[in-house]
């Protein structure tokens, strides 16, 4: 029986990089070598693209991030000649199919599947819009509350709202607890508890390192 040759996608742009590879490691290891033939592509913090070894991956627990200074690059167009690895000047065998593992931004939410469908390179999981609703907790929850799902208690802010953000008002529509995180990440980075005026301050600029819009529900 031909195998069929599966890309495993991880590493990104996000601040879940190490989370990805993690998850690719555990894919890897429970893909059947007997049906399937894998090749590993790796996007490094910067965004390169790289021919990943999943041999290493797998035997290393110390792989926490993508590096390398040879890139990988996509050539729509032909489906037997999609992936060009520059080390080597030449193309790597034809794809079946992409399995992305890259969690948050830039992978999670529609960026990658929308690369994928342009490319014409069938992939594994969520299209485009629900991976870029399911991404922001704040569409997501609006959407979910208008087909009348219940749904926590929430309030959005953007960066530029940053000195209305004010603990009174949070607290007397929210109560304590209450949780505070980046509208699109996930892995629980970014996210914290808050249960007093103390603890207020840091966990909004904890959310703000991450993302230009962060959730606030009870």
């Amino acid at each position: 029986m031909k195998k069929i040759r599966v890309a495993v996608l991880c590493g990104g742009k996000s601040a879940e990089h190490e989370v990805s590879i993690n998850s690719a490691r555990n894919i890897i290891a429970a893909l059947d070598p007997k049906k399937y033939d894998v090749t590993l592509i790796g996007i490094d913090k910067q965004g390169r693209w790289h021919l990943g070894n999943s041999v290493k991956l797998l035997g290393s627990h110390e792989v926490h991030h993508i590096s390398g200074t040879e890139g990988l690059a996509l050539m729509p167009g032909k489906s037997s000649e999609l992936f060009l690895d520059a080390a080597q000047k030449q193309w790597l065998q034809p794809i079946d199919v992409v399995f992305p593992v890259l969690h948050g931004p830039h992978g999670e939410d529609g960026t990658v599947q929308g690369l994928l469908k342009l490319a014409n390179i069938p992939f594994v999981g969520t299209g485009v819009l629900g991976s870029a609703v399911c991404m922001d907790k704040d569409v997501m929850k609006r959407l979910l509350r208008e087909a009348g799902l219940p749904i926590p208690k929430f309030l959005v802010y953007n960066r530029r709202d940053v000195a209305k953000i004010n603990f009174e008002n949070v607290s007397a529509q929210l109560g304590l607890p209450c949780f505070i995180k980046p509208a699109n990440l996930g892995s629980s980075v970014g996210i914290s508890k808050v249960r007093n005026q103390q603890e207020f301050a840091a966990a909004v600029d904890a959310a703000f390192l991450y993302d230009n819009k962060i959730i606030i529900e009870e």
